[in-house]
């Protein structure tokens, strides 16, 4: 009997624990669907919230990287800008310094076939002139020895004439320089000379400073030589004559007019 009343004891409880878990299942099933709505929603909510944070914050940062970006792409477009004129620049001097080259190496190569040829041409006629001048390009029995000597020997004396000619222009310019002094020289005598006839005085010999004239060539200085004579004795001639006027009594003649001779009749014999 106590066996059987243990049994239907745990049967009970059993039942008891089986009711409850179904109530408890039951009023869960029921309840639940009004429970995770509200409970995820506020989760949502708050994930909602922090998300949106961290998007903005996330986009003021991809939006400050952009601004960047944009300012170092504008910074290299003007940098491509410049450096883009600048080798145009460039090339541009290039190809005109290439021109200019080429140019210099046409007319370098201009000069150097015509120097090429001018030497040759040289070289061609100094070997005609040797051949001309060797005894054994032509006996002299040949008809024409006679006048190659002839067209050699015309142009030495060619070559002396025009020397001699220059020789000669040469002595012409010191000879005209020659009389420039003479002619210098004789219009200060002239001028010495006007001045001894107005000039009363005694000691006009020594101003006529005849040591201040230029010395010339011995040709030349003859002359001036002849002339210094001339101009003494008629110096000492007027100082005579001034010497017997006074003798005789008689004044000088003034300094403007200058010293007349007296006539023949006057004249003491």
């Amino acid at each position: 009997m106590c066996v059987r009343a243990c049994s239907h004891c745990r049967w009970a409880k059993r039942a008891l624990v089986r009711g409850q878990c179904k109530r408890l299942l039951s009023g869960a099933r029921r309840h639940l669907p009004l429970l995770l709505p509200l409970r995820f929603s506020s989760q949502v909510t708050g994930l909602q919230r922090n998300t949106s944070e961290v998007l903005c914050h996330s986009l003021s940062d991809r939006d400050l990287q952009i601004a960047h970006w944009k300012q170092e792409n504008e910074a290299l477009k003007k940098s491509h800008a410049l450096t883009t004129g600048l080798v145009t620049s460039l090339q541009k001097d290039v190809v005109s310094k290439e021109q200019r080259i080429q140019q210099l190496k046409t007319e370098t190569e201009k000069l150097r076939q015509e120097s090429r040829e001018k030497d040759s041409q040289l070289a061609y006629v100094s070997d005609r002139r040797r051949l001309f001048r060797s005894p054994t390009f032509l006996p002299p029995t040949h008809p024409q020895y006679q006048i190659i000597e002839e067209i050699l020997q015309a142009q030495e004396r060619q070559q002396g004439s025009e020397q001699k000619e220059a020789e000669l222009q040469k002595e012409a310019q010191i000879k005209a320089l020659e009389m420039e002094k003479l002619s210098s020289n004789l219009a200060l005598l002239k001028k010495l000379l006007d001045g001894f006839q107005v000039c009363p005085h005694p000691t006009r010999r020594e101003d006529l400073q005849l040591q201040s004239l230029a010395p010339l060539a011995p040709p030349v200085s003859g002359i001036q030589a002849s002339l210094a004579r001339i101009l003494y004795s008629v110096l000492g001639w007027v100082e005579a004559l001034e010497s017997l006027l006074r003798n005789m009594g008689m004044d000088a003649p003034a300094g403007d007019t200058g010293p007349s001779p007296l006539p023949s009749a006057e004249l003491p014999s």
